[in-house]
């Protein structure tokens, strides 16, 4: 049974019931709907049915709401709204094949450093206006559909123009997670992330730490070029016309849509050559508890390539190529050797650093005659940036490491063995 309201097996009916009757005499003060069966259910859902933590939960919920003035947060004005007008392009209307109220907005399109410039307090409080919108819209389909188990949503952001810069926004990612997570459990139906670059696994494997397994289960992602799969889950006339739909000019704050699409501000990439039957080794200093994340691609042709991880030998030297050797064969690999080509949108992956060491990553050239240029950008954030506790990063903090300042020392080595491309 999935634990919805009509949909419930025998324990879950007593769950059910054991949980009211703690809210009854805990004699808190909330609106009905925050008592209803529907909503206490989506308590017990989160906490899988196990009363005493939902009840914890739930009471936490109500002294927070209080506290924080989550009831009244609609009878204002959207917060940021003209901070963030030429900004963020979104829009609430539609709804899934199964009523569920749509959001849609283009996330990867917006610029990371504007969203560090804001308060954090004020990009929190447009969040809870967001959710708060968000429930209402929830049970006015619930109404209009006549359907009484209905108590979440569905979102659609399209991440296209997504970058490595947008790390800068992954602390204020977490805490509204957190918010999410304990205040307004079980709302998320599906969170669909479309038209998602080759940047996009390493973000997410970062944000998703912040998420509990069931809540990362109702993420899909689509990757460019097949946002049709939408229509497995949305009527023609309840989705855009740029995703499959049938619906023009969805977007009502769409000046940022409007603009012609431009780089984002601050992001650096650097190239490396790769002479033919040569390789070519970055290495990087890294603390316990760093976050490595890499991006690139490359320029003509394919390369191999391949990380690896050294926790007690010091960088190689530029000009010591037999030490280099010597630092591979020591190191442990991080992963398998793959095989990246010029016709694909690039690599990205992230690394957690347990401990002190040096990571380094390796571009390989089988070619006998060609060289190969690959363009790439690394950065090596703390890990506690990402737990919540912190602020967004400001503007020229924990920038992109650069050659020279805890950078990589750049090596060409000769490759073992025969090439096995021949151009």
């Amino acid at each position: 049974m999935s634990g919805r309201l009509g949909d419930l097996a025998g324990q879950q009916i007593q769950s059910l019931e054991s949980l009211r009757c703690q809210v009854q005499e805990s004699k808190e003060t909330v609106p009905q709907t925050q008592t209803s069966d529907l909503d206490l259910l989506r308590f017990l859902r989160a906490r899988s049915f196990n009363v005493n933590a939902a009840f914890k939960q739930w009471k936490a919920c109500q002294e927070w709401r209080k506290t924080f003035g989550a009831p009244d947060v609609l009878d204002g004005p959207y917060p940021l709204e003209q901070e963030l007008k030429y900004t963020l392009s979104f829009s609430y209307n539609g709804h899934d094949m199964d009523h569920r109220p749509l959001y849609v907005e283009r996330s990867g399109a917006v610029d990371p450093l504007v969203i560090a410039r804001l308060n954090p307090d004020e990009v929190i409080r447009r969040h809870i206006y967001h959710q708060e919108l968000q429930v209402r819209r929830t049970e006015e389909n619930a109404r209009q559909f006549g359907n009484e188990a209905l108590d979440s949503w569905c979102e659609i952001h399209d991440m296209r123009g997504l970058s490595i810069q947008h790390r800068q926004v992954l602390s204020l990612f977490t805490r509204l997670a957190r918010i999410d997570s304990d205040y307004y459990p079980e709302r998320a139906g599906r969170i669909f992330f479309i038209n998602v670059p080759a940047v996009f696994p390493a973000l997410w494997k970062i944000c998703k730490r912040a998420l509990d397994s069931k809540t990362r289960e109702k993420f899909v992602v689509i990757s460019a070029n097949k946002t049709g799969e939408l229509l497995d889950y949305f009527t023609p006339d309840q989705l855009p016309a740029e995703y499959g739909g049938a619906v023009e000019g969805l977007f009502p704050v769409s000046a940022a849509a409007r603009r012609p699409s431009r780089p984002l501000t601050g992001v650096k990439f650097q190239e490396a050559h790769v002479l033919a039957r040569r390789r070519n080794l970055k290495v990087f200093n890294c603390e316990a508890g760093d976050v490595v994340m890499w991006y690139f691609s490359v320029v003509s042709k394919d390369v191999k390539f391949s990380v690896h991880w050294n926790a007690g030998e010091p960088p190689v030297t530029q000009d010591n190529p037999v030490h280099a050797s010597h630092w591979l064969e020591r190191a442990t690999p991080l992963g398998d050797t793959c095989i990246v080509s010029a016709s694909s949108d690039g690599l990205s992956d992230t690394h957690f650093c347990s401990e002190k060491g040096y990571i380094g990553m390796v571009w390989e050239n089988e070619s006998i005659i060609q060289n190969r240029t690959v363009t790439y950008q690394v950065s090596i954030d703390h890990s506690s940036k990402y737990d919540g506790g912190e602020g967004p990063v400001e503007d020229g903090d924990e920038g992109p490491v650069e050659d020279g300042d805890e950078g990589p020392v750049e090596v060409e080595a000769c490759v073992n063995g025969a090439a096995s491309s021949h151009d």
